[in-house]
């Protein structure tokens, strides 16, 4: 239970992480 909980985390980490790569692209192809 202990380790699912753990890479569920990682999930989310991951997500947050990519999503604000994503943001920074778009930000970045804008010229903002």
């Amino acid at each position: 239970m202990k380790n699912n909980g753990r890479a569920l985390l990682s999930i989310l980490n991951f997500c947050t992480m990519y999503s604000n790569t994503s943001v920074q692209l778009t930000v970045n192809d804008a010229g903002i």
